[in-house]
């Protein structure tokens, strides 16, 4: 695998962590609206299922196989987008 196509795994994986941390954020704001435990436990589980879905497709697409450190860099999208959001609930001073 050339240093290019790592290159762009690295991008696209980060994005596609990114993303799915999106979604997850979305996912809970219309949650807020209907109280359901069995309707959270299923879309936080579907969520990640399709986050991972992604990520396996994108790495077996691109690289021919799924590393440990292909999570990694998906997770760390996943986190900087987290933190990278503003914070829901926080009391304004």
């Amino acid at each position: 695998m050339t240093v290019a196509v790592q290159i762009i795994l690295f991008f696209a994986l980060a994005a596609e962590g990114a993303l799915t941390r999106l979604a997850y954020r979305l996912l809970e704001k219309a949650r807020a609206k209907i109280k359901s435990k069995a309707l959270s436990i299923a879309t936080d589980v579907f969520t990640a299922l399709a986050g991972a879905g992604v990520m396996f497709l994108t790495c077996f697409l691109l690289a021919g196989t799924v590393r440990v450190f292909y999570a990694v860099f998906f997770l760390g999208g996943a986190v900087i987008m987290h933190f990278l959001l503003p914070a829901k609930g926080r009391e304004k001073a």
